[in-house]
């Protein structure tokens, strides 16, 4: 269980750095990536940059 955590947290904080590099909203990808994990960071990596 505590790996589970621990590696949930790992994924929000990449979903954070993604965010920042890509012009996004960086506190909602952290929220976001707490949340669902994987799949918002699957969804930031392809949305790519804000234009």
């Amino acid at each position: 269980m505590t790996y589970g955590i621990i590696v949930q947290v790992l994924i929000a904080l990449c979903c954070y750095y993604v965010a920042k590099n890509n012009g996004r909203n960086q506190w909602l990808a952290l929220i976001l990536g707490l949340l669902f994990s994987l799949i918002t960071l699957i969804v930031y990596v392809v949305i790519g940059k804000k234009k």
